[in-house]
């Protein structure tokens, strides 16, 4: 996998991950005083708050791994693993529980908790654990294969621009004494005066 197509697949997939977690994970019922019911949408970020912080988590690793050097992407690799175990283990917990992770919704949203709500889940905390194991496949993918990605040409030496005195020396013109040649010297990103 190319480096530019992982970086591409890490942010498509912790995006997904990040819309997913805005979705109503649970539905809950609470009877009122009246002798109705209030019906509280739950979403996955009040569900399971760690889900939408590691998927933000995710997308800056994918960003940095586009713009890194091999050195970092050891770090980059695995933090996106873990984004990934994280939020796969934040979304099984809602699965294994559902109630007890509304209470703290609930009771923001009626002002009164534990009255006999009756809460249902929806099918997005089990989609969300197919971005997380995503994640996990792509941080590996980037640990493996990010040692086999070159550097871009911005990062080399050798593309590195060529030194303001020996320009001016090929050119016959002194850019010290040419405030023209200066401006253009510095357009350029040389330095005019010919100091290293």
């Amino acid at each position: 996998m190319s480096r530019r197509l992982a970086v591409l697949a890490g942010i498509v997939v912790s995006g997904a991950l990040f819309l997913v977690a805005r979705a109503a994970w649970l539905h809950a019922s609470v009877p009122d005083l009246a002798g109705g019911a209030s019906e509280v949408d739950v979403t996955g970020g009040d569900a399971a708050p760690a889900v939408v912080a590691l998927a933000v988590v995710a997308i800056a690793a994918s960003l940095v791994t586009a713009i890194s050097s091999r050195h970092v992407r050891l770090v980059t690799g695995p933090l996106l693993a873990l984004a990934g175990i994280g939020a796969g283990i934040g979304a099984t917990r809602v699965l294994l529980d559902p109630a007890a992770h509304a209470t703290s919704a609930i009771a923001e949203a009626t002002g009164v908790s534990g009255s006999g709500e009756t809460v249902t889940m929806t099918p997005w905390p089990a989609v969300a654990l197919v971005p997380a194991a995503l994640l996990v496949v792509l941080g590996v993918v980037v640990l493996v294969a990010g040692r086999r990605w070159t550097r871009t040409a911005r990062f080399d030496r050798a593309g590195a621009p060529p030194d303001a005195a020996a320009v001016a020396e090929d050119a016959g013109i002194d850019p010290r004494t040419d405030p023209a040649k200066a401006w253009d010297a510095l357009t350029r990103g040389e330095d005019p005066t010919g100091r290293p």
